[in-house]
């Protein structure tokens, strides 16, 4: 089957003006666009991708469009708006139109999520008019305290459109805790537009299992929780690249599915995503 890859960072260090991240010196300092991907992940089955902005700079909006323009592998834009700022219902204008301009990322370090400003919630209200979504996010690891702020959040803003990233995140060992994550984890299941990116499989430190097995318990929680219109194939690549290759990183996540009916496994790799970003 074709799979859309819903979760990916394109950079080119080399631009005019350099890159604001990620830091010279670092792993990821490199140059990786679509055709980067495609040599990759193309053989695997892998049709398109939608690219996620990480850089603070306005202008690498217009640099990932101007990429999705030239190659229609790239699906969508999730860029970086700043909600909650000085002009953002500009910034938006100049955006929401476009083509394969799909959403906003917000969450740590770039953009903080932060239900309890009123001028952030009602700039989340003119992206939800438009018909744009949201990816939420913790660099670094996400957990109760995201999941528990997008609760707050969508309790003020019930229309917005989200798609958490990174999922499955790690449990909290302390019982307290890990009991507010589950809480949270459900209220956020009980609301149908709230999607979720199965990119944080793999663990991120330690060995790697390639037995499908080993991630069971975490997967069907969460397929169980979000049913199987909600879930959706994402990699992180080429920030997935330092726990493990595209394609044994994939194939793990292709053997957990294939015990589903293949109009599911259709939807988990392909036709969610579509979903999510109005693709």
């Amino acid at each position: 089957m074709t799979i859309v890859d819903a979760h990916v960072h394109f950079v080119d260090p080399t631009r005019p003006g350099g890159v604001p991240f990620p830091a010279p010196g670092e792993p990821l300092y490199r140059t990786t666009l679509p055709r980067h991907l495609r040599a990759t992940a193309g053989l695997l089955g892998v049709s398109g991708a939608i690219a996620i902005e990480w850089s603070d700079r306005d202008a690498d909006n217009q640099w990932l469009l101007d990429l999705a323009a030239d190659d229609p592998f790239v699906l969508g834009v999730v860029g970086n708006l700043a909600p909650g700022t000085p002009g953002f219902a500009a910034r938006l204008q100049r955006y929401v139109r476009r083509p394969r301009f799909v959403g906003i990322r917000c969450g740590t370090p770039w953009s903080p999520l932060t239900p309890s400003d009123p001028q952030f919630v009602f700039d989340l209200r003119l992206l939800a008019d438009a018909g744009l979504a949201v990816d939420a996010v913790q660099v670094g690891g996400g957990g109760v305290d995201l999941l528990v702020t997008l609760v707050a959040l969508l309790e003020r803003a019930p229309e917005l459109r989200v798609v958490i990233d990174h999922l499955p995140f790690p449990q909290p060992e302390d019982l307290v805790a890990r009991g507010a994550y589950r809480r949270a984890l459900r209220s956020l299941a009980e609301r149908s537009q709230v999607y979720v990116k199965v990119s944080n499989v793999l663990p991120r430190s330690g060995p790697v299992p390639r037995d499908p097995d080993a991630y069971t318990a975490v997967l069907d929680e969460l397929f169980g929780l979000f049913g199987p219109d909600r879930i959706m194939y994402a990699s992180n690549w080429p920030v997935s690249t330092r726990v493990a290759p595209y394609p044994d990183a994939l194939q793990v996540v292709q053997a957990f599915v294939a015990r589903w009916r293949p109009a599911i496994a259709e939807r988990f790799f392909e036709g969610n995503a579509r979903a999510a970003y109005r693709v």
